[in-house]
């Protein structure tokens, strides 16, 4: 059965870890090499940009950018990481190559390619923030789910195996067939068997079938 307690939204004291491991990562960029003071004069003339623009305000991942700024992220990687946690249609900027040139003041995206190799934590922070853009529709969702697999139609009986598979109430015949066999029963026998030994059954076969059971 399917883990659906597995997502949960990250906490700021994880997401400050994370930055920490990737705190000296160089964001200079570019072939040509740079001065100290030229590579902060294009860092801080770029972040400015972005953080008073309103195509950041209206982009849908600077909510993300902040969180990961107040936990101490380079503003940089803060950037990549919040742009690429949205989902691709309809993104701001268009490409990687974008991102970096227009917005991150960087040569090319060579510097976030070096940032994703030298640092696999990055991908593993997106994919949490993925994860997590599941939880803002989880009500939603979880309401119009139980309106559906509470009609009686059987239009709606896949909505109803899946409501039952979430709250462990849904057992699979063959799973429950198994469970018979091993105690040398057959279908028949369940017919005058006292209420209580069923839901014993039923209950082995649930274990059994959350514990990954895969003898029939």
């Amino acid at each position: 059965m399917a883990d659906y307690r597995r997502f949960r939204q990250m906490s700021m004291a994880e997401i400050a870890d994370f930055g920490a491991a990737f705190a000296d990562a160089e964001e200079s960029g570019g072939d040509k090499p740079l001065s100290y003071a030229e590579i902060r004069a294009r860092e801080m003339a770029a972040r400015k940009a972005l953080e008073g623009s309103e195509a950041l305000l209206n982009s849908g991942w600077a909510e993300t950018y902040h969180r990961l700024i107040q936990a101490g992220w380079r503003w940089r990687i803060a950037a990549y990481v919040a742009w690429a946690s949205t989902p691709r249609k309809g993104r701001w900027p268009r490409t990687q190559q974008e991102l970096a040139t227009e917005v991150l003041g960087l040569a090319s995206d060579r510097r976030i390619a070096e940032w994703r190799r030298k640092y696999p934590e990055i991908d593993q922070v997106i994919a949490d923030l993925q994860a997590e853009a599941l939880l803002d529709a989880r009500a939603d969702v979880i309401a119009a789910l139980k309106a559906s697999a509470s009609n009686p139609s059987y239009r709606h009986a896949a909505d109803r195996k899946l409501y039952l598979e979430m709250t462990g109430d849904y057992i699979p015949v063959n799973k429950l067939v198994a469970e018979l066999k091993r105690r040398g029963l057959g279908p028949d026998d369940i017919r005058s068997m006292p209420e209580e030994e069923l839901r014993a059954i039923m209950m082995a076969a649930r274990q059994r079938l959350e514990g990954g059971d895969a003898e029939d």
